[in-house]
């Protein structure tokens, strides 16, 4: 049975890795391991990764809304971390967590160990390549959409084929703002974020 140190290691490095991410989806491969039907497996699909903590010798990944996925590796339990699409392995995996991937991308302030200068993958039958903007980007070939930042101004809007969007900024500027891209139908809505909260932006403003 793995032991408290073992809990706590994987605690640390789940915490590294899930920050800020969203559940894409989970699969339970043997029904053994899934101990309660309410709330519904489902309803945690979509919910971001607020925390990762400890309860006993159980791992606890709270998620947005109250959802708690309470996960303990009984006897030989073991976590594995795979990339997307990997093949699952044979008859040792009892449940698979899909996670939408967590990139950042590095700036023209920020030292050589920080992020990826160009970013490129496709989501939902889409392109997409992201680069901070500072430096031309280095595509492999044209984009279905463009992401960037550097000039703090948020922008959508098409360039040719390619739909070209800047989120804009949360910090040194007078509006704090972020945009979220919709896949696959390539919809851009921007939202403000203010102390009180974050506020869906209307298209004129």
């Amino acid at each position: 049975m793995p032991e408290l140190p073992d809990v706590v290691v994987y605690i640390e490095h789940l915490r590294n890795r899930l920050a800020g991410r969203t559940l894409q989806g989970v699969r339970i491969v043997n029904p053994f391991v899934l101990r309660s039907v309410t709330p519904a497996m489902a309803s945690a699909r979509g919910k971001e990764v607020v925390g990762v903590r400890r309860m006993g010798k159980r791992i606890v990944i709270a998620l947005e809304g109250e959802l708690f996925l309470v996960l303990h590796l009984m006897i030989a339990g073991r976590l594995r971390w795979l990339e997307k699409d990997a093949k699952l392995p044979g008859r040792i995996t009892l449940a698979a967590f899909e996670f939408l991937p967590l990139v950042v991308l590095r700036g023209n302030n920020d030292p050589p160990s920080i992020g990826e200068l160009d970013w490129s993958a496709t989501l939902e039958g889409v392109k997409v390549h992201a680069h901070h903007g500072h430096l031309k980007p280095n595509l492999a070939q044209e984009p279905d959409v463009l992401l960037h930042g550097h000039t703090h101004r948020r922008r959508a809007e098409r360039v040719g084929r390619t739909l070209v969007v800047n989120p804009g900024a949360l910090y040194r500027t007078t509006r704090r703002t972020l945009a979220l891209l919709r896949l696959p139908a390539c919809e851009v809505e921007f939202y403000e974020v203010r102390d009180d909260g974050v506020a869906l932006l209307p298209h004129s403003a």
